[in-house]
């Protein structure tokens, strides 16, 4: 069991984030992206490789994928990397602010108003099969997180202007896993 759980052991990735997510608008006003401090943590032995990330958003009327692009280090300053994979040792996290913008430009906005809306955060992955079948048995589902995130106030002025409007994802969190 000892070496099962300090060698071999498939990474085994969780998608924790904060609870301060950021939505705004680009100079188009259907060019949508949210930000959102994200943890990953590794409860494998083996180091994991976080390879894309996807984010799809929907209210009442309407769904929308939206895929990382980006990393910042602070919004004051709006420095952007462009998303890279990230890699996670084993028994270890690592953590990143994203920019998640549409993967296709569709309108109309996804947020007009304050609301509640659902978001489904996965991940892809890639997976080590060094150890052949025993890797390809005990290989661990992509993961996931839903969570219902509320937008308290908006005001569509200050968003186009450039000012993000702010969501809370904490006190209406749905589930943490798949």
């Amino acid at each position: 069991m000892s070496l099962y759980e300090t060698v071999l052991k498939q990474p085994s990735l969780k998608i924790l984030t904060g609870c301060n997510w950021e939505y705004g608008r680009g100079p188009g006003s259907y060019d949508e992206f949210f930000v959102v401090p994200v943890m990953i943590t590794n409860h494998g032995a083996r180091a994991g490789a976080v390879l894309a990330m996807e984010l799809t958003a929907s209210n009442d009327q309407q769904s929308k994928p939206f895929i990382a692009r980006f990393t910042v280090e602070n919004l004051e300053d709006k420095r952007r990397q462009l998303f890279a994979p990230l890699a996670v040792s084993g028994h270890d996290s690592t953590t990143a602010s994203i920019v998640f913008t549409q993967h296709h430009l569709t309108p109309p906005p996804l947020v007009g108003g304050d609301g509640s809306f659902r978001v489904w955060l996965k991940l892809t992955t890639a997976l080590d099969t060094s150890y052949g079948m025993i890797d390809r048995m005990l290989a661990p589902s992509p993961p996931e997180a839903r969570f219902e995130i509320r937008l308290t106030e908006f005001d569509i002025a200050a968003v186009l202007s450039g000012t993000n409007a702010s969501l809370d994802a904490c006190s209406t969190t749905l589930q943490g896993g798949p």
